[in-house]
């Protein structure tokens, strides 16, 4: 059997490419790696017609980025006789389709296992090959929501203890707010699954017999941006344009992406919408209609005294008139948008929030 194994979850197909190499090969003798593209086309052809050692089975992994070209043309390739011209193929940097076009020589007693790190698209030419030689082709997808926290709650107990679900929601809200609950127009971040593990391993050497619960989580995990980003809100929807502004220069120089901030600007006023419509409404069914946490329900509603209907209305046309002049063209990219969303927005409220004068 061999196996195809790609994806954008890089830290889990990475795991899956290690236990298979160690079920396949448990002594590691009878394993070969090589990279694409820095291998040679000459390296897999010796790789795979290798006899194994002691009459098993041979490993070969392959692996390297979807997209790989390193082919040039010229004049004086032309000119070369077939000899030099076969000799100059086998010894140059190996390419995807090389391999596709090595792997019908592949004997039986070699085993393959090609790693293709990040999403190979459905025509890919190894992926195709894969698929008409029923190969067993595994796809490792960032998860969202539940099934991140399924993922988490896992990891946990292959740690070798336990961890309480409302750790597990503070955890991913403390390392990928917004973003691990799914994706949503204004995101375009990805979530490291590798770093989210070594923080589980974390919690795990500092929990006691009990477990990991949200006390240990406080302690042990760095918020990741969360806060910078309620600061903003906080000076938006108070109608304080200069502390808005600096609130995003701060988070800008930090290096936050504009179209995370963006993203997390058009949720907080989606939420204060919902808070506003449903003010008597418990937090937990306010939190599950928003896909957010009970903890920023409560935050939102208390600082949601200034958080007018019709400012924020105005904010939501604000938003959607920004994400148009990008698509279009319009606007150069969300960089370029995000500083005068925020002044306009923060306008919004700030004439909510100015005191009207006597008639």
């Amino acid at each position: 059997m061999h196996y195809l194994i790609h994806g954008p979850n890089l830290f889990d197909a990475e795991e899956r490419v290690a236990r298979l190499r160690q079920e396949l090969d448990p002594s590691g003798f009878g394993t070969t790696v090589l990279d694409v593209p820095r291998a040679k086309v000459s390296d897999i052809q010796s790789a795979l017609q290798a006899a194994p050692f002691f009459g098993g089975s041979r490993i070969v992994v392959v692996r390297g980025p979807a997209s790989v070209s390193t082919r040039t043309t010229s004049s004086d390739d032309d000119a070369e006789d077939e000899d030099t011209a076969e000799d100059t193929a086998s010894g140059r940097k190996l390419e995807w389709r090389d391999v596709v076009e090595i792997l019908p020589t592949t004997p039986t007693s070699t085993q393959l296992i090609i790693w293709i790190s990040g999403a190979a698209p459905t025509t890919h030419a190894t992926l195709k090959f894969a698929r008409e030689h029923t190969w067993n082709i595994e796809i490792f997808r960032i998860p969202r929501g539940a099934e991140l926290m399924a993922w988490v709650s896992n990891r946990v107990t292959r740690e070798g203890t336990t961890i309480t679900p409302d750790a597990v929601e503070h955890l991913l809200d403390l390392l990928y707010p917004t973003l691990w609950r799914g994706e949503q127009r204004w995101e375009t971040g990805s979530i490291d699954m590798r770093l989210i593990a070594s923080e589980v391993a974390k919690l795990a050497c500092g929990a006691d017999a009990t477990g990991i619960d949200r006390h240990l989580v406080d302690e042990l995990v760095v918020d990741r941006g969360g806060y910078s980003a309620f600061k903003l809100s906080d000076q938006l929807f108070g109608g304080n344009r200069e502390g808005a502004l600096i609130e995003l220069e701060r988070m800008l120089g930090a290096g936050e992406p504009a179209e995370r901030i963006v993203h997390q600007l058009s949720g907080d006023i989606g939420l204060r919408w919902a808070i506003a419509q449903a003010r008597d409404i418990e937090p937990d069914l306010v939190a599950g209609a928003q896909k957010t946490s009970v903890n920023r329900v409560n935050n939102a509603r208390r600082h949601n005294a200034t958080s007018n209907t019709n400012a924020l209305a105005a904010s939501s046309e604000l938003l959607r008139a920004a994400e148009w002049g990008v698509k279009s063209g319009r606007i150069r990219d969300t960089t370029a948008a995000v500083v005068p969303l925020v002044l306009e927005i923060s306008n919004a409220f700030s004439r909510v929030a100015a005191p009207r004068s006597p008639r």
